[in-house]
């Protein structure tokens, strides 16, 4: 009878139990061998604490408006410091506070952009930095993170015009079904978004997706007239 006035209720009781469940073996199975064994957990904990449960916790978040993506490890001790997050921009959340900080600063330098540091020296002193968003081609820095001084090094694509790309902006539909989907239009810079021809890309694989920032083929055709 219950049923009929909380239709959607066996599949939450579903999807609670679906995060619960796991979670409950996982200290059982760990409760039991501890007893038994009684090993040392200090580094169990502490993988735990960075590792499993900081993705536990995306996982039982995850929904249709955003997808975790990569884990982000320390440069100093390979501690978990962030993860990935697949939004209609990309971003990531931070576990670790002092990173946090960092990439605020970098963040606040190059704002309109996705900035990632993509490798570091053997003391994590200097950071390589790579800043990219949908009209601006991959740029290389070198990032002094003591100094919070950045340093630029290269671009991707030295030849590229950067005044005549075209912004890449998040839209959502609804499919004849109602199901509602996300996508991204890009339409020639100046053009008004109506009566063009369009070319529509459709991402790979089922657990794929498209992410917002520098897409060569995108500008290659929206600058030949096309909406994309």
């Amino acid at each position: 009878r219950w049923i009929r006035h909380f239709p959607r209720a066996p599949a939450m009781i579903e999807r609670i139990l679906g995060i619960i469940l796991p979670v409950f073996l996982v200290i059982l199975v760990g409760y039991f061998f501890a007893r038994r064994v009684k090993p040392d957990m200090a580094m169990v904990n502490r993988i735990s604490m960075t590792i499993l449960a900081p993705a536990l916790i995306f996982s039982a978040l995850a929904s249709k408006d955003f997808d975790v993506g990569a884990l982000v490890p320390s440069p100093v001790d390979g501690a978990l410091s962030a993860v990935e997050v697949d939004a209609e921009k990309p971003m990531l959340h931070f576990f670790d506070s002092k990173a946090a900080r960092g990439q605020a600063a970098i963040d606040k330098a190059f704002p309109d952009t996705t900035n990632r540091i993509v490798s570091f020296d053997g003391d994590a002193r200097y950071a390589i930095v790579l800043t990219s968003g949908d009209t601006n081609p991959p740029d290389y820095y070198c990032y002094d993170r003591e100094q919070r001084r950045m340093d630029f090094l290269l671009t991707a694509n030295p030849g590229v015009d950067r005044t005549r790309l075209a912004p890449m902006k998040p839209v959502r539909y609804t499919a004849r079904d109602g199901l509602p989907i996300s996508g991204y239009l890009t339409v020639p810079r100046g053009a008004v978004a109506k009566n063009l021809p369009v070319i529509v890309i459709v991402h790979d694989g089922p657990s794929d997706r498209v992410r917002w920032g520098w897409d060569p083929v995108v500008q290659f055709l929206a600058s030949r007239g096309f909406a994309v």
